[in-house]
């Protein structure tokens, strides 16, 4: 319908807005004693020393490895000090590869479907998994070579 380019830019500018909306919700509108609470909480307390540390590198990798949930993950930034400008970069960083594959897999798709080549589909789909799995096989990975270095 809007092509590889198009689909990615608008579902960029949909997702960053909606981002944004609930960063702005919790830093804002939330009230104080919600904030207090999640402020005492253990894995907050680490979200945010993460934040702090290096923020455009935690919120990249966060998006582009989705070990929080995206919506949870738009609230628990907008707790912590990053800058909206960083959080904004990192969001559109970190979910850029998805969204141009799944941007390319509906255009593939669509033309697939109207008689096109379906190499091209499969390509794009083969591209959208091996993203999707990376917060599977990176672990796996990084446990491989500490095991390593045991001997």
């Amino acid at each position: 319908m809007y092509g590889p380019v198009g689909g990615t830019l608008l579902s960029l500018l949909g997702v960053t807005s909606g981002a944004l909306a609930a960063f702005g919700l919790a830093r804002y509108v939330l009230p104080e004693r919600a904030l207090q609470r999640a402020r005492r909480d253990a894995a907050m307390a680490r979200f945010e020393r993460a934040v702090r540390h290096m923020p455009l590198r935690f919120t990249i990798g966060i998006r582009f490895l989705p070990l929080v949930p995206f919506n949870l993950a738009n609230y628990l930034f907008g707790l912590t000090p990053i800058h909206w400008i960083t959080y904004t970069l990192g969001t559109v960083l970190g979910i850029l590869p998805g969204t141009i594959a799944g941007s390319w897999l509906g255009a593939t798709g669509e033309r697939a479907l109207q008689g096109g080549k379906l190499w091209p589909f499969g390509l794009a789909l083969s591209l959208l998994a091996a993203i999707a799995l990376l917060p599977v096989l990176l672990p796996m990975r990084q446990g491989t070579h500490r095991g390593s270095h045991r001997r």
